[in-house]
């Protein structure tokens, strides 16, 4: 691996790299894409949210983006033709305020507290005027929220770019159950660069940290 001085990420050599036969396996496929969808206990974290008067949706991006960070495999992307690993990841969600027909997409650094990322999501929320903004790079995780409906299995939509890795974290409408809240929650990922292993250890992680709130 080589330093790219110019941008945060290290370039990948691809031909000497422990992951190029399930690389190319899966970079050879016509939709290298992998979906799941799996239900979330989030009643601690929300009940903390809640308890801080804090936004839902902009708790679950920061929750959502923090952990993805630290998954290495989460921050491999394609880059002018190359393989790249970001050092780090913005986010960029969904987002549809009450007085909004439609939702824009919203990009906002990831910060290192709950608190402070919040507060400077609403910054970007209230600054942004583009509905899609282009994103200058791909060192970001798009998080989509549908607080519509709750659903058993969802599909997102393709960008038709055979170089788009940027993951997809997701979740639909919460429930209770057994007086608990449940969430449903999707990752959709490059299978060039992230396995079912990966899906463990992101899923441990926001597990933890939504126990832990």
């Amino acid at each position: 691996m080589s330093e790219n001085k110019n941008s945060s990420c290290t370039i990948i050599d691809v031909d000497n790299w422990d992951r190029k036969e399930h690389f190319y396996a899966f970079r050879n496929m016509v939709d290298p894409c992998n979906t799941i969808t799996f239900e979330l206990d989030i009643t601690n974290f929300y009940n903390m949210v809640k308890r801080k008067k804090l936004s839902f949706t902009l708790a679950m991006v920061y929750a959502s983006a923090k952990c993805a960070r630290e998954v290495e495999a989460f921050r491999y992307r394609f880059l002018n033709g190359k393989v790249v690993l970001y050092n780090d990841l913005k986010t960029r969600f969904s987002y549809k305020s009450p007085e909004d027909k439609y939702f824009r997409t919203i990009e906002a650094p990831l910060k290192d507290t709950l608190e402070e990322y919040i507060t400077s999501a609403r910054i970007s929320i209230e600054k942004q005027k583009f509905t899609f903004p282009e994103p200058e790079g791909y060192d970001y995780v798009y998080c989509a929220s549908n607080p519509f409906i709750s659903y058993t299995s969802i599909s997102h939509t393709l960008t038709g770019n055979e170089s788009d890795a940027v993951p997809l974290l997701g979740w639909g409408k919460f429930f209770t159950r057994n007086d608990r809240i449940i969430i449903p929650y999707t990752l959709k990922t490059n299978h060039c660069f992230v396995d079912g292993s990966d899906y463990g250890v992101f899923v441990n992680k926001l597990v933890q940290y939504i126990e832990e709130c």
